[in-house]
């Protein structure tokens, strides 16, 4: 199954709202691979308090979401912030915590630096195929820097076709506009906002939204999960 936490309106500690959102699946969401948002460990909007130490440092949030992963049976992938790197790790219950994406678009606010190397190879699990992109390395705009539109080109290209392939996109501030061009076809998409006023959703391989977070009908930080195909 996939899943995806979204973040309410005025929501507290990160790790508690998971926490009690998983508790209110009753179970279900084992054996989901679920995506958090972008800058998971912050602790606080994205956009406030610029440059400021997050909640939970990258490791000890690391530590936090294995033992969570290893309680509750699921996977996380989790957009985490250590400076000068905006990073995405695959965590699971078992096992040292896998490095997806480092971010490649601008940062206005001093939250990182800009990565200009290689990204990690894509990642098979569970019949999935999975690579992250995060927030705004999933647009298509002509700002773009042309060596984040090359690195999304060559992830996208590293899917297994024997699996389903999955994009998980953790964001703090996304919206659709401009993100699927026809390079992105026949590949699941899991958002996940951080920003009350920004979707979190699942699409299945057709682009069709089959989960979607509407904000201002969002009861709160919440996870929701869905089978997982073609």
């Amino acid at each position: 199954k996939l899943g995806v936490f979204h973040l309410g309106k005025n929501h507290g500690c990160p790790i508690e709202e998971l926490v009690c959102a998983l508790d209110e699946t009753a179970g279900t969401a084992a054996g989901s691979l679920i995506v958090l948002p972008e800058a998971f460990n912050l602790g606080r909007p994205y956009y406030q308090q610029c440059r400021a130490e997050p909640k939970f440092e990258e490791e000890q949030a690391k530590r936090i979401l294995k033992t969570l992963a290893e309680g509750y049976k699921v996977s996380f992938v989790a957009g985490l912030l250590k400076f000068p790197h905006n990073s995405a790790f695959l965590i699971e219950a078992h096992g040292e915590p896998l490095l997806m994406w480092r971010k490649m678009s601008k940062d206005g606010f001093g939250n990182y630096e800009q990565w200009t190397g290689d990204q990690p190879a894509q990642v098979d699990r569970d019949g999935f195929s999975l690579v992250a992109l995060i927030c705004n390395d999933m647009s298509q705009t002509r700002a773009e820097p042309e060596a984040c539109r090359d690195a999304r080109a060559r992830q996208l290209t590293k899917l297994n076709p024997s699996h389903t392939p999955v994009v998980c996109v953790p964001a703090a501030r996304t919206t659709e506009c401009n993100m699927f061009s026809q390079e992105m076809e026949g590949r699941q998409y899991v958002f996940a906002n951080s920003d009350f006023r920004c979707r979190s959703f699942i699409t299945d391989t057709h682009r069709q939204k089959i989960v979607e977070v509407e904000p201002k009908a969002a009861r709160g930080n919440v996870v929701y999960t869905w089978p997982a195909g073609p």
